[in-house]
């Protein structure tokens, strides 16, 4: 959870910063983080439906701190419904992107109510750590290239 809070926290540097140069009062401001560290553990703390046919899991590496420079990758998760609607399910910083970690991730997302049951795909970049963790926690699923990754490579 630590992580997640860096998060947050390096978001309210954002916005303190970009709130000290408007006409909003210190109180205002912080008034405003708080409800966006609250939005953000609201988030990470709800249930998943089991109804969701597709999953896109990727990583976007990002600074956590100011004091430290090395990016940390952040793991997400969206999620498609047979009707094609979606919605952001999950995310987590990560030491890196191995395969542990993305077991763990996928467990996440299976403790808050992704069972797998409707489940038909995995779509990522290919990256092997990401296959063998799916597959670990949600054996017998499919897992698809995305196209943008498959356009990309050689």
């Amino acid at each position: 959870m630590f992580s997640e809070w860096a998060i947050c926290q390096k978001n309210s540097l954002i916005f303190y910063n970009f709130f000290s140069e408007s006409s909003l009062s210190h109180q205002t401001v912080s008034n405003i983080l708080k409800r966006l560290d609250s939005l953000v553990n609201q988030f990470l703390k709800k249930k998943i439906g089991d109804d969701y046919s597709f999953l896109i899991v990727d990583a976007k590496y990002i600074k956590i701190s100011p004091q430290n420079k090395r990016k940390k990758p952040v793991l997400f998760c969206i999620g498609i419904r047979e009707d094609l609607t979606y919605e952001a399910l999950y995310f987590k910083v990560a030491s890196s992107e191995n395969e542990i970690n993305y077991t763990n991730f996928f467990f996440d997302l299976k403790e808050k109510g992704l069972k797998g049951n409707n489940l038909k795909m995995l779509i990522c970049d290919g990256k092997k750590a990401q296959e063998a963790a799916f597959l670990f926690v949600y054996p017998d699923k499919n897992i698809q290239m995305c196209c943008a990754t498959m356009q990309e490579k050689p």
